[in-house]
């Protein structure tokens, strides 16, 4: 079983709010802190300080950000984006047409790209009716380059200081958007996700990441759990050397053993769901494909028929995962129910896939079997416009 995503973060916050609200208005101030080992970290925070042309809402859609419209002809192929005014970069000028398009040219060197009095016009050299939706690509974010000094954005929050372990981000008074309510964010990216939670109930922490075996136990103290809708994806894995075409039965049989319904209910506590697909519809637009038919799952006595090295397996699972290790117990139990024996091996830290293998070479190996999907935040979608810290 392979993760195909960074590891899980829900967010769990005591304060997600880094101030305090009364009913008159809201005062300004204060630190959020936040603690996670989340490997996007840094890509998260660039989405803070730099900005795209467009963003996508929660139901897919465009909505304006540094352009306010935008307009294309000739099929798609070209592209006019009016650009917002009075956008301060972070060191306090302003944002002007050229500096956009330059930022675009770095990513997209294909790409003709020309600046007006406030627009920038895009051919792509190529029919491109979803261009606007590309743009909503953090990768396509406006990242100023001076000749001198650091890089520039327009985002509500600058990064102040990156340093081993540590990200500190500070407040852009001049936001085009209103200023942000906290003064600074600090990310530490160096604490085990124990300790993060020992950091959140002592008050040394304002947000933390969890795994979702976690989520009962903290909705039981009473914070406060945020995530996205399910898109990271666990596959059972089997070592190639040992599949075969003639171990397809074992496979099936494997496969239709696992509940994954149960996996997403009770182990992973509500925050998943069973992966027919790849990819959700919901992300993916199509509907799921039913697989060519094969051959056909082992009854339970053809199963105990089987010699013992081809219906006894380990399962390698890292250290470092409890959601993982927590899945690949549950799946030990189903395959026992089918006839299997199952020995979860717990891996060290480096390890970063689950996979199962035969105790005897010549024990056939199921293929990948998409397993099961959970939850994670949408900002870790968004890849950076600069290299990772």
């Amino acid at each position: 079983m392979t993760r195909f995503k960074p590891i899980f973060l829900a967010a769990v916050s005591a304060l997600l709010a880094a101030v305090t609200v009364d009913a008159a208005r809201p005062h300004y101030g204060g630190t959020l802190r936040i603690e996670t080992t989340d490997a996007a970290v840094m890509r998260r925070v660039n989405a803070l300080a730099y900005e795209t042309l467009v963003a996508s809402d929660t139901a897919g859609a465009l909505r304006p950000l540094l352009a306010t419209a935008w307009q294309g002809d000739n099929g798609g192929r070209r592209w006019t984006f009016r650009l917002r005014r009075g956008v301060k970069l972070h060191d306090g000028s302003t944002l002007q047409p050229p500096q956009v398009a330059e930022a675009l040219r770095m990513a997209h060197v294909d790409w003709q790209i020309t600046s007006g009095d406030d627009t920038v016009a895009i051919d792509a050299g190529r029919d491109a009716p979803g261009l606007p939706f590309e743009l909503a690509d953090q990768g396509n974010a406006i990242v100023v380059r001076p000749a001198a000094g650091a890089l520039m954005g327009s985002g509500p929050f600058r990064v102040e200081r990156v340093d081993a372990g540590l990200i500190t981000l500070r407040a852009h008074e001049g936001y085009w958007d209103s200023r942000p309510f906290v003064d600074a964010i600090e990310v530490r990216t160096t604490r085990s996700p124990a300790d993060q939670l020992l950091d959140l109930e002592a008050a040394r922490a304002d947000m933390v990441g969890i795994q979702p075996t976690d989520v009962r136990r903290m909705e039981q103290r009473q914070f406060r759990i945020e995530a996205s809708r399910p898109v990271e994806l666990f596959v059972l894995a089997f070592e190639a050397h040992v599949a075969t075409a003639a171990s397809e039965s074992v496979r099936r049989t494997l496969s239709g053993a696992i509940d994954r319904g149960a996996i997403a209910r009770v182990v992973l506590q509500g925050r998943a769901e069973a992966a027919d697909t790849l990819l959700p519809q919901w992300l993916s637009g199509h509907a799921p494909i039913a697989p060519g038919r094969g051959a056909e799952p082992l009854a339970r006595s053809a199963v105990a028929a089987l010699p013992a090295d081809r219906r006894t397996l380990g399962l390698r699972v890292a250290a470092s995962d409890p959601a993982a290790q927590a899945i690949a117990q549950r799946i030990a139990v189903n395959a026992h129910d089918a006839g299997f024996t199952i020995t979860v091996q717990r891996q060290p830290a480096w390890v970063r896939a689950l996979t199962c293998a035969c105790c005897a070479s010549r024990c056939a190996a199921p293929r990948p079997v998409p397993h099961c999907r959970t939850s994670w935040p949408a900002s870790a979608r968004a890849r950076s416009p600069l290299p990772d810290a």
